[in-house]
């Protein structure tokens, strides 16, 4: 298959599929509620997709893998805004069989317990039925949706601030994050049955915590990084720098504009640095 820009665009989700007389090959979803069957394995798929946008499946592996906890099944990342989301979709046939399909992140509408086990809705009316649990999904998505925070966050650190904002109107609008935030970010059995609680969260103290390890890895080996000592720099830091406050439901994503408008590298850097050295000086481990 020839791919393009455009044709990769539209894809919300490809999965291992077999058909008698012809074999192993994968099914494409669109966005337009269209489909296509590939006579192509999903491994080559996959390396298609990575080598259109100069990336390496095993580099993403590498450096991803310790960011969501996980040595297999690395989502695939073909840039910051276009992320995969592996999920189990079928039983091998046969040893070696592909079992897992990947879903567009941003395009996923919902996560659903009917059909049983567990089923995605997504862009282009698809709803696709997985074997996985629908807690699992949802982990599985809340830790690519983290993932996706950090990619942007380097993203935009690259950036001066127009471009920062810019970019977070452009691509992380209110919109997307209001339709999905329930889909991943759902923590008690009372969100589950769709019951959402208010809560009140201070933007900064998400920020500092980023920072902090940025902080460490210019300091001394010295310096104890155990979680008491993390903490109580965190709280130092937090102490010295104005509060952002926002009231949202469980579950919503916070908008990237947000959290831009708050971004004063300056001050929460200085502010860490201070935070290490008293930490430092008095340890409370």
């Amino acid at each position: 298959m020839s791919l393009s820009f455009f044709d990769i665009s539209k894809i919300v989700a490809f999965l291992p599929d077999y058909r008698e007389g012809v074999g192993q090959g994968l099914m494409i979803y669109y966005n337009d509620g269209t489909t296509c069957w590939l006579s192509q394995g999903l491994r080559s798929f996959m390396g298609g997709l990575a080598k259109f946008f100069a990336v390496s499946v095993k580099d993403m592996r590498r450096k991803y893998g310790p960011l969501i906890g996980q040595t297999n099944l690395v989502p695939l990342v073909l840039s910051p805004f276009v992320v995969f989301v592996p999920v189990k979709v079928r039983i091998p046939r046969v040893s070696g069989d592909p079992t897992y399909g990947y879903f567009r992140l941003r395009s996923v509408q919902g996560v659903v317990q009917e059909p049983e086990p567990c089923s995605l809705v997504l862009d282009g009316d698809h709803r696709l039925t997985v074997i996985q649990s629908f807690r699992t999904v949802r982990a599985r998505l809340r830790a690519c949706v983290n993932l996706e925070k950090i990619l942007i966050d380097e993203c935009c650190q690259t950036m001066d601030f127009k471009q920062q904002l810019f970019l977070a109107q452009s691509f992380l609008s209110r919109n997307f994050l209001q339709e999905n935030g329930g889909v991943y970010g759902i923590n008690s059995e009372e969100d589950e049955k769709g019951v959402y609680t208010m809560e009140l969260r201070n933007l900064m103290e998400g920020l500092v915590t980023q920072r902090l390890d940025e902080v460490l890895a210019e300091e001394s080996n010295k310096i104890c990084r155990c979680e008491q000592c993390r903490l109580d720099m965190v709280a130092i830091a937090l102490n010295d720098l104005p509060p952002r406050y926002v009231v949202t439901q469980r579950g919503e994503t916070y908008s990237k504009a947000d959290l831009l408008e708050v971004q004063r590298f300056v001050d929460v850097l200085t502010a860490l640095a201070k935070a290490v050295k008293i930490v430092n000086n008095n340890p409370r481990h």
